[in-house]
């Protein structure tokens, strides 16, 4: 639970706000929409979930989507990478926090683990910042 609140709750919650910080917010919430996309590539590798057409079609068909949305602000992109990128972490890191949550069989009802994650990011937070 500490390694996937640690990267769900702490590291892609201030990688956004960072990133948010540094880019457009439109572009920011387009890049950090890729999370659901790395995710599920993740849990190809990782979680031995099985790559059906289905996950294919829709994992291709989301990424052109972004790609369009993306193409809109290139410009921006390539004038002012810094908050793409921080933000492209930030998708990363939760999708990598994902990846034990999803691999565990919890005991702990939802609601509990969001509580548990919140206090840890808590946490965190008092010990990162002082």
């Amino acid at each position: 639970m500490i390694i996937s609140g640690s990267f769900l709750v702490f590291a892609s919650s201030m990688l956004t706000s960072l990133g948010q910080s540094l880019t457009e917010a439109s572009q920011a919430a387009i890049v950090d929409y890729t999370m659901p996309a790395i995710t599920a590539t993740l849990s190809v590798v990782y979680l031995k979930v099985p790559l059906s057409r289905k996950i294919v079609a829709a994992l291709i068909l989301g990424m052109l989507g972004m790609a369009v949305l993306v193409s809109r602000d290139l410009a921006i992109l390539i004038a002012s990478p810094t908050g793409t990128i921080v933000m492209l972490l930030a998708a990363i890191y939760w999708s990598i926090g994902n990846i034990p949550l999803k691999a565990y069989e919890w005991r702990l009802k939802p609601t509990a683990r969001v509580v548990c994650f919140f206090l840890l990011q808590r946490c965190w937070r008092g010990w990162w910042f002082g």
